[in-house]
């Protein structure tokens, strides 16, 4: 079929329409997305809501579960690697979820420091409280009588606990180990969250430092804000 010049240039201006609202409606949304390392990596932004409410320094994150959200410091990432979920043995749905967050411009040969945080959530890990709380004592080299504080909200039931572990390595550096873990029970079921903040120093009379004040305000921003589905 023929088609008049008018017709054609009816298409063509049609054609040049939909080429130019393709790249305004591209544009908008690369300008509208958050300029931070969480959101320019591919893989973390699966999990950020980019409209969600969080303080300045965070974005709102979902588990990939659907089970929790929190919130997300804006200069980490989830590594790829360490990410995995899986269903429940009983229950036949996705419960089980293991994620690692890092610090995205850290590299270990230029300023020798290490920040990562692992999130565990575990569908049954409400049941053994006093058990899981000993192991988190042990697990971040604490004294017997390292005092665990505790968060409660209708929602959700926080146990943390820290320590600064000083160690002399080889060549006589002193390396440190900043540990704030946390055990967050879901008030209403029997799911549960395990936060494992550990930041190490290699060499830190020299190298590097920790703000421990800094780095524990950011631990309980986010452990406050969690909040179970």
């Amino acid at each position: 079929m023929a088609f008049t010049w008018t017709t054609r240039k009816i298409i063509l201006s049609l054609i040049i329409v939909s080429f130019i609202m393709i790249g305004v409606i591209f544009a908008v949304n690369k300008w509208t997305t958050p300029d931070t390392p969480a959101f320019q990596d591919q893989f973390t932004r699966e999990f950020l809501l980019k409209d969600g409410e969080a303080p300045e320094g965070f974005h709102l994150f979902e588990s990939g579960t659907g089970k929790y959200t929190m919130i997300f410091p804006d200069n980490y990432v989830i590594e790829k690697e360490s990410y995995y979920r899986k269903k429940g043995r009983s229950s036949g749905v996705i419960n089980t979820e293991n994620i690692y967050l890092r610090l995205g411009d850290t590299h270990l040969e230029k300023n020798k420091l290490l920040k990562g945080i692992k999130l565990f959530l575990k569908p049954d890990g409400n049941v053994l409280i006093d058990a899981d709380l000993k192991i988190l004592l042990e697990q971040i080299d604490a004294p017997s009588d390292t005092k665990i504080e505790t968060i409660k909200d209708d929602n959700k039931t926080v146990y943390y606990a820290e320590n600064i572990d000083n160690y002399e390595a080889e060549g006589g550096n002193i390396n440190t180990n900043f540990f704030l873990y946390g055990f967050i029970t879901d008030n209403h079921s029997k799911q549960s969250l395990y936060f494992n903040l550990r930041q190490k120093c290699f060499d830190s009379s020299e190298k590097c430092e920790i703000d421990f004040d800094k780095e524990k305000a950011m631990a309980l921003k986010m452990l406050e804000s969690i909040q179970f589905k």
